[in-house]
């Protein structure tokens, strides 16, 4: 992700992501304005993946992960 991108990323919702995994969540560690996540049918990212990123980022306000 771009440097400016990653400080301008306050939202990201992802819908059916089977290639998005807890490694790719490590990524977002550097957008420091993100405040919520939501991720819907992403099947492999499990709830370690999620506490890593809320520990992470201070800022985040709301994290939903949804499995179908």
């Amino acid at each position: 992700m771009a440097p400016c991108a990653a400080e301008h990323l306050t939202i990201l919702e992802l819908d059916n992501c089977p290639l998005i995994t807890d490694a790719s969540l490590e990524h977002l560690v550097s957008c420091h304005n993100l405040q919520r996540i939501e991720l819907y049918d992403c099947q492999v990212i499990t709830r370690a993946g999620i506490r890593r990123l809320r520990v992470c980022n201070m800022y985040l306000k709301k994290v939903s992960l949804q499995k179908h």
